[in-house]
């Protein structure tokens, strides 16, 4: 049975202890982007809170901004480790 935390991802997850299988990020689709949910230290932050084998899943739909280029080239990074 899941157990679902809403919040702020980075606020949320600083103050989480343990791991979690997934991590679910979906705010981009206004036309204001929170960006301090996109940072190096974001990204790395929700990687080291993925329990192993877990899933980071980023829903990046917007009107405005592609933010696959933004995403991606941290994405293929992740995967050659």
């Amino acid at each position: 049975r899941p157990n679902f935390v809403i919040g702020d991802a980075r606020v949320t997850l600083a103050q989480a202890d343990g791991q979690y299988d997934a991590i679910i990020l979906d705010a981009f689709s206004s036309d204001a982007i929170p960006v301090h949910l996109l940072t190096r230290e974001a990204i790395s932050m929700y990687l080291d809170k993925l329990a192993p084998g877990g899933i980071l899943l980023v829903h990046i739909s917007n009107r405005y901004l592609d933010l696959e280029p933004v995403l991606l080239p941290r994405a293929e990074l992740e995967d050659a480790l």
